[in-house]
């Protein structure tokens, strides 16, 4: 495991996808994300993982506790498609045109660039419990 000093605001590490205590991306299309989600462990529901996002509305509130890790669960592209038509986004998605002025994507910006999480797309990070 690599020690990572951004990783987390309880100092979290890198590590990999079967062994890290939390998964977070922020692409569900992203090829290390599709191999979660194509994974046995989470067709049997083993694992979950998250919209990146989440670390940023922690290290915002400057708590983890304070923000519901429920509603960062990032599903398959397909759910999430299907989501939107019963609620409209998810909570990740801004609809403040502003974000898409500033060059990012709609489906999952809703911060500046300077509050953009640290965490890559591929990156898995293990907090410890």
């Amino acid at each position: 495991m690599i020690q990572k000093q951004s990783s987390g605001l309880e100092g979290g590490t890198i590590a990999g996808w079967r062994t890290a205590d939390y998964l977070f991306s922020e692409d569900a299309t992203c090829p290390d994300t599709l191999r979660i989600f194509e994974s046995k462990d989470y067709l049997w529901n083993k694992v979950v993982v998250f919209h990146s996002l989440f670390l940023s509305a922690c290290d915002k509130r400057q708590s983890v506790k304070s923000v519901c890790i429920g509603h960062y669960v990032l599903p398959p592209a397909s759910v999430q498609d299907e989501v939107r038509q019963v609620v409209g986004r998810l909570i990740w998605e801004c609809e403040d045109e502003l974000s898409v002025t500033q060059g990012f994507h709609k489906s999952f910006s809703c911060q500046t660039e300077d509050e953009h999480s640290e965490v890559s797309k591929s990156e898995y990070v293990k907090f410890p419990l």
